[in-house]
This record gives structure tokens, C-alpha cells and sequence, in this order.
């Protein structure tokens, strides 16, 4: 059975036990803006007021999916103990990833890195507190399915320090 999913930065396709992500290239909405302000007069006015940090984040907008493509093969290389759904092949634009079968409401007490989520409520809430970001692998064991952002990853870095001093891995 095949099934298709969209997020902010990707699009979802779900075969067998495999999940592919491939980058959403947001083209269309700075096209669009482009546009708008060519309409209006203001596109050189606009170019000349954004600096170098402005142009970085329409880049870093752009190519948001890249990015948490980039990011989810870079965490779980670094850390392949941590709860994370295997991250099996990253070409940039596209990630193959192990499937995670669904969960429901009453399982996320029982999701990894609950505690994050309470502890940190200064963070994208949408990543720890939401079912959906959590699957359950073939052998039972729950793990983090979206885990693109690097803010998230920061901190789970640190745990996964944690982890290691505390079980010795």
C-alpha cells in the first residue's frame, strides 16, 4: 500500500517499510513574490534593502526540505543509538528512511523524548508533543520519525551525551 503525506518543508511517500521524503523546493512561493513585487515596482527597492543575512534565510526558506534531509542523515550517523528512525539513504533532495507504523494518542506518554518536550516548552512544540512525528519500527521499539530541525537536534545531542555517560554505550 502506498501513501502520500505533506509537511511544511516535505513531501511524504510511504511504501512497504520504507518512508521517502523528498524535498519540497518552495520555487512557486518566491516566484510568486518575485512577481508581486515586479507588479508593484518594488523589485529592485526590495533587492536593496535586504542584506546578506536576508538573502541567506530566502536561500535557507528555499530549500528547507534539502536542509532536513541533510540534517535527519547527518543526527542519525552521529547518533545511532538514539531512538531515531534509521535513516537509510540521503540524496539531498530525497531521503529514504525506515518506516514507522502509526501510533495512537494514547501512545505518546510512551514516546522518547517526552520529557524534552516538557522540560523545553521554549522549543517548536509541534516536534515532540504531535503522534504523528513517532512510529512504532518492526521490533516494537518507538522511535522519532521527523527529526530534520537542527534546533531539536542541538538539544537532543545532549541527551544523547547523557545517555552515553549514563549507560556507557
Amino acid at each position: 500500500m502506498i501513501t502520500v503525506g505533506c509537511g511544511s518543508t516535505r513531501f511524504v511517500v510511504c511504501i512497504g517499510n520504507i518512508a521517502i521524503k523528498v524535498a519540497r523546493v518552495k520555487f512557486i512561493y518566491w516566484t510568486l513574490r518575485f512577481l508581486h513585487f515586479r507588479k508593484h515596482g518594488g523589485v529592485m527597492n526590495k533587492m536593496s534593502t535586504m542584506n546578506t543575512a536576508h538573502h541567506f534565510s530566502v536561500l535557507r526558506h528555499l530549500f528547507a526540505g534539502v536542509t532536513a534531509n541533510l540534517e535527519e542523515v547527518r543526527f542519525y550517523r552521529e547518533h545511532p543509538h538514539l531512538p531515531l528512525a534509521p535513516t537509510i539513504l540521503s540524496l539531498g533532495l530525497i531521503n529514504i528512511q525506515v518506516r514507522g507504523r502509526s501510533l495512537k494518542m494514547a501512545d505518546l506518554s510512551a514516546c522518547p523524548f517526552r520529557k524534552l518536550a516538557k522540560d523545553h516548552k521554549h522549543l517548536r512544540p509541534i516536534d515532540l508533543n504531535k503522534v504523528e512525528n513517532f512510529g512504532r519500527l518492526g521490533n516494537g521499539q518507538i522511535v522519532l520519525l521527523d527529526y530534520g530541525n537542527r534546533e531539536l537536534n542541538l538539544l537532543l545531542s545532549e541527551v544523547a551525551t547523557d545517555l552515553q555517560v549514563v549507560y556507557n554505550f
